[in-house]
């Protein structure tokens, strides 16, 4: 494969969010949110966005690759966690994106 069909690959596939894991995730700060994105050529951010049933905004923020998966660790206290919904979107370098959500 040529450099440039690379290159075109990678334009046109955007990232696979394959899991939000939330089992670290309990509303409190400190508490983290898994995500395992993948991409041809890598994942460049990945950014998470908690909301409440009713749609008000917790929180959001730039998830920390570490190797294997991107790690958020939340910052603000969330008890009442009923309905909330965190949505993750991962970008690559073509500036490719990929928004999943999950509701807790």
């Amino acid at each position: 494969m040529s450099t440039y069909n690379v290159a075109v690959a990678d334009l046109l596939n955007a990232p696979d969010i394959e899991e939000i894991n939330l089992s670290g995730y309990a509303g409190n700060p400190g508490d983290i949110i898994k995500i395992t994105a993948t991409d041809d050529f890598g994942v460049v951010t990945v950014n998470v966005k908690i909301e409440n049933s009713d749609g008000t905004l917790v929180e959001q923020g730039a998830a920390v690759n570490n190797g294997a998966e991107w790690i958020y660790t939340a910052t603000t206290m969330n008890p009442d966690l009923t309905g909330d919904k965190i949505t993750v979107t991962a970008s690559d370098a073509p500036a490719n994106l990929t928004e999943e959500s999950k509701i807790v």
